[in-house]
């Protein structure tokens, strides 16, 4: 009966050295991958910040656009009023 009870003490000692190597190792992996996530989470907030500022960028430019279409249009109708101007002048002198 002594035998077997120090069988099963062995036994129980061998489990919780067994159960202390495999607890080490679940640490170890915890920390890796709570370092792994930390990383993404940094890299995902910029990414974003980057979206952020290249949706402001994009915003800066389409008003950049529409500001020199519209001085397109208004030097277009400049170029018309002085071409009517020159025209008209240049028929006065004609006659």
């Amino acid at each position: 009966m002594l035998d077997a009870a120090r069988e099963n003490e062995g036994a129980a000692v061998q489990r919780i050295s067994k159960l202390q190597e495999e607890k080490k190792v679940l640490q170890v992996t915890t920390k890796l991958m709570i370092g792994i996530l930390t990383f993404y989470k940094e890299r995902v907030t910029g990414l974003q910040r980057a979206i952020a500022q290249l949706d402001a960028k994009k915003r800066e430019t389409e008003r950049a656009a529409q500001r020199l279409e519209k001085d397109k249009q208004s030097l277009k109708k400049n170029m018309n009023h002085v071409s009517i101007f020159l025209f008209e002048h240049s028929q006065k002198k004609l006659f």
